[in-house]
């Protein structure tokens, strides 16, 4: 919610990446497992190459979190989008949907896994109930399936955010 971030210098930038991206990041199947591949928890590479990163994403309790996450822009990456959307991976009986199609092409293929940055779910991801002033982003997660008011949870955000006025190409906060 914070609109003044520069997301290179953030998270983008190779130097961001070194530091925010976790080496070794472990990537685990969040629901229930339906394959043997499933039951084991892979890791990002030991050494944070950014420009072998093509996907930044986090992870919390449930597994990966598809609330946000960042796509390179390539080749490989469309292919890989493809993929997710393959009607198999989308249409299987997974319990976290997205989330367990996502898990299981990281988990089920390493060529993929070597693309994958892990980074703190507070950078990209944050919750509502978790949510501090100048946070990056806040994600609703579970808000259509909980007991949540959920239209009047995202109007209270959205009167908190931070809104950019540019005066000669400069930014200025405005609330």
């Amino acid at each position: 919610m914070n609109s003044t971030i520069n997301l290179w210098d953030y998270l983008l930038s190779p130097e961001a990446m070194i530091r925010e991206v976790k080496s070794q990041g472990e990537i685990e199947f969040g629901g229930i497992k339906q394959l043997p591949q499933h039951d084991r928890t892979v890791k990002t590479p030991k050494y944070v190459e950014p420009e072998n990163i093509y996907l930044i994403i986090s992870s919390d309790t449930n597994g990966l979190n598809t609330g946000s996450f960042f796509v390179r822009r390539n080749a490989f990456m469309s292919a890989f989008i493809d993929l997710w959307h393959d009607p198999y991976l989308i249409r299987n009986e997974f319990t976290f949907n997205e989330q367990d199609g996502l898990a299981h092409l990281i988990i089920s293929h390493p060529h993929v896994t070597k693309h994958v940055g892990i980074v703190n779910r507070s950078l990209i991801n944050v919750y509502s109930n978790e949510y501090k002033e100048n946070d990056f982003v806040v994600h609703f997660a579970g808000c259509r399936t909980s007991d949540k008011d959920c239209d009047i949870l995202f109007q209270d955000f959205w009167n908190r955010r931070t809104i950019i006025d540019t005066e000669e190409g400069v930014p200025r906060l405005r609330r």
